[in-house]
């Protein structure tokens, strides 16, 4: 508002003009020219004080048609300069048409409560500005926003949690206190790259992504002598420390305290201050207090780590409850995708199942950041989760996107993840499918991560091998045992459930011809493998198809019209008596009669249809077998 405050002088001026002259149209020029001025002066970045002079100097011109329109910036900015040149011109101008008493001195009892005004709010924001002050100056904590989570985890292999942030930052704090430091900072080591994690300051201005070199400057120094630096008077530019935004800030002292974890360097912890000078006399607390930040620190870690143990096993422990009762195969890869999003705090989770004897693997479940497209077909030559499956062993991958990785086959689409750890699923030693979790995050899984996630599949393939026992259990009881059609009884329970749910249906009855003399002639090992032709037919089909006893077979063609029912029991009828079966030299060859019955036309329950269809096959043997008949009609 401030930076576009001197312009609105100009605006009102420009239209005064224009109307104080009758809106024609050259004025209408004049006054663009002059709106058009203001801005240039505005970028033009002059002072205040002329912008003033300007702005009586346009009042005037205005013919004092529009000077009421000024007051408004008597209150957007009550600047003392402003308002005496103001209320001077007007009392000039005012002077002279003899309008004082009603003109100028309402404007000047108007300015003068502005000021108050104006007083009264300030008040209160200095109030409220120094109190925010003194609790900054308490503490204020700065944490990188870079890694204000995952990188916290990464370094201290602490969770992100809130809470384990604030016995550390208070510990600094108190040290800042302690030490007279305006500013500390901690500096995590991996490898050779500090990267500023947390700390304590009173100044504002930190740059929100800080990565030094280990080996560089006077931090790398600390780190290679493995001691203490205390640097008296600070010379060295600013930027050796790295975390200040603005250059200019004051520093009259900085001491470096390497941080141990055992025998190694896991970081530094840099004071600075701009009040008192660090000495020799200093470097005994400052190593106390680095010891001290280093036992706090492992404490949190260990706290943290059993924290992150109940709240895992706790969620681990929900699951296989859950997934004891759960038979579904659906639900059972839903429960187990939900416990890894809760427990790993991931972006992306997926499932795959795997079938090593084909090479092949198909994405089952996919939640999160650009979910996979479900029933994906990939091979186990391509990408991580191919990887995993082929050799059974599981794959952790922090850097995700340096090099050409695929996750699951060539030319799949661009992803987001830096981060990605997979296990597999496994039923004794069969891989019989894949897990994995994603992050955008870089380098957020440990080995530890990977005992969890593969406990978890653990689990999932308990589950998932009690679905396909169940599953195979419940086909079993819906099966005929030689054939794998559905049995009698099954065939009575979808025969009803389609009465129910259907308007029209096709039932056929199918009956060997001469079935017993096939049996009598070749054995029943023949008259078997005549069943089981028969069968790899019907099995072939969109229809519902049974073994309804002995050498009689039915199917179930759920809304399909009378035409296209009678054609598709003639090419049923003609594929089977296409067949052949070799028997040492002997070649045999069997047909079937097959009888029709179309719901409802033919009857409404079924105990009609199946007696209408019986009839059919019955008139279809009688009159010389091989031929297809429907209810009360034959038709071969």
């Amino acid at each position: 508002m401030k930076r576009h405050l001197p312009v609105i002088p100009f605006i009102i001026t420009g239209t005064g003009i224009f109307f104080a002259n009758n809106n024609h149209p050259v004025f209408l020029i004049l006054s663009t020219a002059i709106i058009a001025i203001g801005f240039w002066l505005r970028s033009s970045r002059l002072p205040f004080w002329i912008f003033l002079i300007i702005t009586q100097i346009m009042i005037q011109i205005t013919g004092e048609r529009l000077n009421l329109l000024f007051t408004p910036l008597i209150l957007i900015n009550p600047h003392p300069l402003f308002n005496f040149y103001l209320l001077g011109s007007e009392a000039v101008a005012n002077l002279i048409s003899g309008n004082l008493l009603f003109n100028v001195i309402p404007l000047a009892v108007f300015t003068f409560v502005s000021h108050l005004f104006h007083n009264e709010i300030n008040s209160g924001l200095d109030r409220l500005r120094y109190e925010l002050n003194l609790i900054k100056r308490r503490s204020e904590f700065i944490i990188s926003s870079e890694v204000d989570s995952e990188r916290l985890l990464s370094a201290f292999k602490i969770s992100p949690h809130p809470a384990i942030f604030r016995p550390i930052l208070h510990f600094l704090s108190y040290l800042r206190e302690n030490f007279d430091a305006q500013t500390i900072a901690f500096f995590y080591r991996k490898g050779d790259e500090l990267t500023l994690i947390l700390g304590v300051s009173v100044v504002k201005g930190f740059r929100e992504e800080v990565h030094l070199k280990a080996t560089e400057g006077i931090l790398g120094y600390a780190i290679k002598n493995r001691k203490e630096i205390i640097i008296p008077e600070y010379d060295i530019s600013i930027d050796q420390l790295g975390y200040y935004r603005n250059r200019r800030v004051k520093i009259k002292s900085v001491a470096i305290v390497p941080v141990f974890f055992g025998n190694e360097i896991e970081g530094v912890l840099v004071f600075d201050s701009q009040k008192r000078s660090y000495t020799d006399e200093d470097r005994e607390s400052l190593k106390n207090g680095g010891f001290t930040f280093t036992y706090l620190v492992g404490m949190v870690r260990l706290y943290e780590q059993q924290r992150r143990n109940a709240v895992h096993y706790s969620a681990l422990y929900e699951l296989a409850k859950r997934l004891q009762k759960e038979l579904d195969f659906s639900n059972i890869t839903r429960i187990s995708a939900e416990v890894a999003l809760t427990i790993f705090g991931c972006d992306h989770v997926g499932i795959a199942s795997v079938d090593r004897s084909l090479n092949q693997g198909e994405v089952l479940y996919s939640e999160g950041l650009r979910e996979l497209p479900l029933h994906t077909t990939f091979s186990l030559d391509e990408g991580l989760i191919g990887w995993i499956a082929k050799y059974g062993r599981y794959l952790l991958n922090n850097q995700l996107k340096k090099g050409k990785v695929y996750r699951i086959k060539r030319g799949e689409t661009s992803h987001p993840y830096n981060s990605f750890i997979g296990v597999p699923i496994s039923v004794e030693d069969s891989v019989i499918g894949v897990i994995w979790v994603e992050s955008r995050t870089k380098n957020v899984y440990r080995e530890e991560d990977a005992d969890l996630l593969n406990f978890l599949a653990f689990q999932l393939s308990l589950a998932w091998n009690r679905a396909n026992l169940h599953k195979r259990i419940s086909e079993l009881a819906i099966r005929d045992s030689l054939t794998g059609l559905y049995n009698h009884r099954h065939f009575h329970e979808e025969f009803d459930r389609l009465l129910k749910t259907v308007k029209r249906l096709v039932l056929i009855m199918i009956d060997i011809d001469h079935f017993k003399t096939i049996n009598d002639e070749n054995g029943h090992q023949v008259g078997d493998q005549v069943l089981l032709g028969i069968a790899r037919v019907l099995s072939g089909i969109k229809g519902i198809s049974a073994r309804y006893g002995g050498e009689e077979f039915v199917v179930i063609f759920p809304d399909i019209s009378e035409k296209n029912g009678v054609e598709a029991a003639i090419r049923l009828k003609e594929r089977i008596k296409s067949q052949e079966i070799r028997i040492k030299e002997k070649t045999i060859k069997t047909t079937v009669s097959i009888g029709l019955a179309f719901y409802p036309q033919d009857g409404t329950t079924k105990e009609e249809l199946i007696s209408k269809a019986d009839s059919a096959l019955y008139r279809a043997k009688q009159a010389g077998r091989d031929r297809v008949c429907v209810a009360e009609k034959e038709e071969s």
